[in-house]
């Protein structure tokens, strides 16, 4: 069984702590889920004549999405997920640009950090973000390629507006 799809049953409270198998028919927006009645029984320490199946057979509404070759489907209702790394540089990056309108120079905050120069001259884009998509990264509504890794390898303009049109390709 898939391991994103197991941890989403469990959440759902289907599972539980169990193991069992499953058929998975992908369905455009819709899996669908077909539990296997003896398995379910054994783990349960049922007779699996006392199984029904409307609730062994059920369909989970997804979403999907890319990011390169990886797909992630995400369940109706799933709970959000914060990124904590992509949460913290948007963050310290924050602090930086705070210290460095007090005064404080690049090479300073280089020191203090560990960093190089270029470094904190680089990673200063965070700092940049339009407020509405640190808003949406804080409460795990980025989209799925917004990563920390994606800031630090493209280009993020400075104008928000464009922000906005970049980031919803991802």
């Amino acid at each position: 069984m898939d391991k994103d799809f197991r941890t989403e049953l469990k959440r759902l409270e289907v599972l539980g702590p169990l193991e069992f198998s499953v058929l998975k028919d992908l369905f455009e927006g819709s899996l669908s889920v077909t539990l296997d009645a003896a398995m379910l029984a054994q783990n349960l320490e049922v007779n699996s004549e006392d199984t029904s199946a409307e609730v062994l057979c059920f369909e989970v509404p997804f979403t999907q999405k890319r990011r390169g070759i990886e797909a992630r489907f995400f369940m109706s209702g799933s709970a959000l997920s914060i990124d904590k790394a992509l949460t913290a540089n948007i963050a310290k990056r924050q602090d930086w640009l705070r210290r460095i309108k007090k005064g404080e120079t690049f090479a300073e905050i280089a020191d203090l950090e560990n960093t190089t120069k270029k470094r904190v001259q680089q990673m200063l884009d965070y700092a940049f973000l339009a407020p509405d998509i640190v808003r949406d990264v804080l409460a795990g509504k980025q989209p799925i390629g917004l990563t920390s890794t994606w800031i630090a390898t493209h280009f993020v303009p400075s104008d928000w507006a464009e922000q906005r049109e970049l980031i919803t390709t991802l």
